[in-house]
């Protein structure tokens, strides 16, 4: 017996390895792995709809709030586009800005804390699968394949984001023993 997490609305969690060209709003090369890993959950999943935020790195606080939440939508916006493009209904997908509001560190000092601060994360929306009944409303379960794509749920229960490919090793050794 396997027994999954539910998917509920409300869970977030960012995706690492999601980055854009310098300062555009045009998705790196280095991204597409991890975008068709989302791409993959997506089309697995299709009951469930999500909110895409996009997150910009505004530490330095050279401009104003208002450009970084317009930055950060554009970019969560090119997300949107890169998986409707790639065959995901318009209708289960949502864009917005967080700016600079959430940053991950505040105050970096390495590349990699400004590199962290950019960021894509993903919020459930809506997990219709069942039609609505007391026992079976808003809940989505796993299908029983999924262990070999990525596990979200795994890696909203943990505080702090990972690889998708790190998250999928966790799954795999707690459903192994």
């Amino acid at each position: 017996k396997v027994n999954l997490r539910t998917i509920e609305v409300g869970q977030r969690t960012d995706i690492l390895g999601i980055h854009f060209l310098g300062n555009q709003n045009r998705l790196h090369p280095k991204s597409q792995g991890v975008a068709a890993e989302l791409l993959k959950w997506m089309q697995d999943n299709p009951t469930v709809n999500l909110n895409i935020i996009g997150h910009v790195n505004g530490a330095d606080g050279k401009r104003s709030r208002n450009f970084y939440r317009k930055a950060s939508a554009l970019r969560a916006a090119v997300m949107v586009d890169w998986l409707v493009d790639h065959g995901i209904a318009p209708t289960r997908l949502t864009a917005r800005g967080g700016g600079a509001d959430a940053l991950l560190f505040p105050d970096p000092i390495y590349a990699w804390q400004h590199a962290a601060n950019r960021r894509v994360e993903i919020e459930v929306t809506n997990t219709d699968l069942y039609p609505p009944r007391a026992h079976h409303a808003h809940k989505t379960y796993f299908r029983r394949e999924m262990p070999t794509a990525p596990c979200f749920p795994a890696m909203m229960a943990l505080k702090s984001p990972l690889r998708f490919t790190t998250a999928l090793f966790l799954l795999l050794a707690a459903l192994t023993g």
